[in-house]
């Protein structure tokens, strides 16, 4: 029991020993009958049906590296089925200066099968953050923004290998605070976007000292090949989130001056703004007169952008769409809290499915909430955490139909970075079902070992990630027969049925035929059941040979010539067919006319 409650409380998470992954197999049906599938490297653990089908729980501090530092969990990028990174920043206690905003350093993490292979502590870049990253290739490529003793935050560029290498790297500075937020990858460049308070470096053309929009880009193959460009409105511009989309960089943000960006609603405003691979401004659209809050996210979704937004006093959601021009597709407002207790933040993200997770305060009483949707906004799965006042989520992620979320826990003075994993792990009949998320199964016996009609318990294969679920299904084999319960055949009648086979008690195959007339008992045996039919066989149909033994007549098949011979039986001899023109049909049809007339002429005479 020990064991077990062990390997649960681990999520049942393969163990490693040697260096060696041991996969650990959960079913609900005898071990012995499972053991016979799998070699011994695998580790068969027995669990309770009935709990399993309630559904069973589980939560886990994920990336617990060192309880003495202090992480902030930006992202976690996943690499493969086992394989992820993490970034962020990490505050190691390690203060060689003091500066004007951080005293943490940027931080990566590379994990493999839950084991951290490799970290890196940037602190020989100064005190700073990695905000974003992705995976091109092999290769994980970060933007974020860091500060030294000597300069304010710089945007920062950089690229490094699977194990950990730094291949490429550049730096955006100026006189003011610069912050880079997302990074995406777009034929053989990488664009970045961010804002700057700089007015000088490479923000030479800014000429004021206002918070400006700014995008760029590296090349791939060489770092020092880049451009940057400014989007300003003579004010201190707020930047929300951006997407890109056939190579396009869609801004969501907010203007806050009297510029070039300008709308009828205001000088203050919300806005999508357009840029195309080269950095020029092509569109924008005020978004002011949509319901849309500034506490909201923009994601891509087959091929549309989706603001998704708070509506503080109803408790809910807006989803609004627009296309790639701009173009308004609609609104949808889904109710995420039905007890309207309030959230106070709430973090979303798309893959397969659209996973949110929530800060929610009721009363005196603060939880975080993962909620799971499909793309119908219809909800799959819902869970409620209990939380602290000082909590927050800072991300959210569905890796492997896991919820992983990054936040921050504060209690009095102390602050604690977090990643937590969750799920839900529930057993039907005849599915596994990982955060209400369904995993796809397979049989492990070959269908073609079920041939005899009846019910099977079959053991059937469910795995998703590291997880592997054994459980018995209950399938049916119907009966499958050519004959009908009470009905007549013709002798000869081949039987064709899937079971064992007796006739009139007597074992038979599956495609004997009944040589004789009579009536008959089929008795189909199958995998624990048993089938009856009657069936009668008669003489349906007339035999060749019978006419030619009664009438004594031997028909034999000539070609164009006519051979009579004579002996006992009478032979007719029938030439091949031909075609007969119309002369030949008359000459037929007199004969028979003629034929008719005589016996009409003789019968009288032999009543007589």
């Amino acid at each position: 029991m020990k064991k077990l409650l062990l390997i649960l409380l681990i999520l049942s998470l393969p163990s490693i020993t040697n260096n060696e992954i041991k996969q650990t197999v959960i079913t609900t049906a005898d071990e012995e009958d499972v053991e016979e599938y799998y070699n011994e490297d695998v580790e068969i653990i027995k669990v309770d049906k009935e709990k399993y089908h309630e559904g069973v729980e589980f939560s886990k501090d994920f990336f617990i590296l060192n309880q003495n530092f202090d992480y902030n969990v930006e992202k976690v990028l996943s690499v493969n089925e086992h394989d992820y990174y993490i970034i962020g920043s990490i505050d190691n206690g390690n203060h060689p200066y003091e500066t004007e905003n951080l005293r943490e350093f940027p931080y990566i993490a590379y994990y493999e099968n839950e084991t951290l292979l490799w970290e890196k502590i940037l602190d020989d870049w100064g005190y700073g953050k990695i905000r974003d990253a992705i995976i091109d290739d092999d290769y994980l490529v970060i933007t974020g923004n860091y500060e030294m003793k000597t300069t304010k935050n710089m945007i920062v560029v950089a690229k490094f290998s699977q194990n950990g290498g730094l291949k490429d790297k550049i730096d955006f500075y100026g006189n003011g605070n610069s912050y880079g937020y997302r990074v995406f990858d777009y034929q053989d460049k990488y664009y970045f976007i961010g804002t700057t308070y700089a007015n000088d470096g490479h923000f030479l053309s800014n000429d004021g000292n206002n918070l400006d929009i700014v995008a760029g880009f590296v090349s791939k193959d060489n770092f020092n090949e880049y451009q940057l460009n400014l989007y300003g409105n003579n004010g201190n511009n707020i930047f929300y989130d951006a997407q890109m989309l056939d190579g396009k960089l869609y801004a969501y943000l907010r203007f806050c001056g009297e510029g070039y960006f300008s709308s009828p609603l205001g000088k203050d405003f919300q806005a999508i703004l357009v840029i195309d691979e080269f950095l020029e401004y092509t569109d924008y659209l005020s978004i002011e007169e949509y319901p849309i809050k500034e506490l909201s996210k923009m994601k891509i979704s087959d091929d549309k952008l989706v603001i998704i937004s708070n509506n503080y006093w109803d408790y809910s959601l807006l989803f609004t769409t627009f296309d790639k021009e701009l173009n308004f597709i609609g609104s949808r407002k889904i109710n995420v809290c039905s007890d309207n207790s309030r959230f106070t933040n709430f973090k979303i993200s798309f893959s397969d499915y659209i996973t949110i997770a929530l800060d929610i305060k009721n009363g005196n009483k603060y939880y975080k909430q993962i909620n799971i949707l499909n793309y119908n906004l219809e909800n799959i799965y819902s869970r409620r955490i209990n939380s602290f006042s000082g909590d927050k989520i800072t991300d959210v992620y569905l890796i492997n139909r896991l919820v992983y979320i990054g936040g921050s826990h504060s209690k009095g003075s102390i602050f604690s970075p977090y990643l937590e994993s969750y799920v839900n792990i529930k057993i039907e009949e005849t599915a596994i079902s990982l955060n209400g998320i369904y995993v796809a199964g397979k049989a492990l016996a070959p269908e073609k070992e079920l041939m005899d009609f009846g019910t099977y318990e079959r053991l059937y294969e469910f795995s998703c990630g590291d997880y592997t679920f054994v459980i018995p299904i209950i399938k049916e084999i119907p009966l499958i027969v050519n004959i009908d319960n009470k009905g007549v055949y013709d002798i000869n009648v081949p039987l064709y049925f899937n079971g064992s086979g007796y006739l009139n008690n007597e074992r038979i195959e599956s495609g004997y035929c009944c040589p004789n007339e009579g009536t008959y008992l089929l008795e189909i045996i199958g995998n624990n059941e048993k089938s009856y039919l009657t069936f009668s066989v008669r003489k349906m149909a007339i035999d060749i040979g019978d006419i030619t033994d009664e009438l004594a007549v031997d028909i034999k098949f000539y070609g164009e010539t006519e051979d009579t011979s004579s002996g006992e039986k009478t032979t007719l001899n029938l030439v091949s067919p031909k075609a007969v023109d119309d002369d030949y049909n008359i000459y037929i049809s007199l004969v028979l006319g003629l034929l008719g007339i005589a016996i009409g002429f003789f019968l009288p005479f032999r009543r007589k």
